[in-house]
């Protein structure tokens, strides 16, 4: 579905997308930018953004997970100046669990992580950056999931 103003971002109704099992080959993942929404049964988990949705989503680091969770996806597709903006809005809209995980997108890891992957860049800074975070995000991870308040736990089982 090609989407061309925020109306219509703001007017989508998930139901009327077509949602095809994640990973399943032949991949339907088109080349183009937009925003991309993962369910488990009939909830909306995960909400991501990509330039080239095909990329992202083939090189995505929870892909063996939504593909070991038989989770469904369907993608709408947008100017890139615009996937920002509409992503935003559809999580705030939506609130899917795994974007508000401790490492979802509500932390600054993921900002460096679409920098570093998205845009190919290979700063030794941001790369220094990302590690450091990803440290910290790993240690509260771990706490998380030891005292059983981890998001993503009854996903797991």
């Amino acid at each position: 579905m090609k989407i061309t103003t925020s109306k219509q971002i703001h007017d989508l109704d998930i139901n009327t997308l077509s949602f095809v099992p994640f990973g399943v080959k032949p991949l339907p993942y088109p080349k183009t930018s937009g925003v991309y929404f993962l369910k488990n049964g009939i909830t909306i988990v995960y909400i991501g953004k990509a330039v080239n949705l095909y990329n992202r989503l083939m090189g995505h680091e929870r892909r063996y997970q939504f593909k070991a969770q038989k989770c469904l996806i369907s993608w709408i597709e947008l100017d890139p100046k615009k996937i920002d903006f509409a992503e935003g809005a559809l999580i705030e809209r939506f609130k899917p669990e795994i974007n508000f995980s401790p490492n979802g997108k509500t932390n600054s890891n993921w900002e460096l992580n679409n920098l570093i992957n998205d845009k190919g860049w290979d700063d030794k800074h941001l790369l220094e950056a990302r590690d450091n975070l990803a440290l910290t995000e790993y240690k509260l991870n771990m706490e998380s999931f030891k005292n059983g308040t981890h998001p993503a736990l009854p996903y797991l089982k």
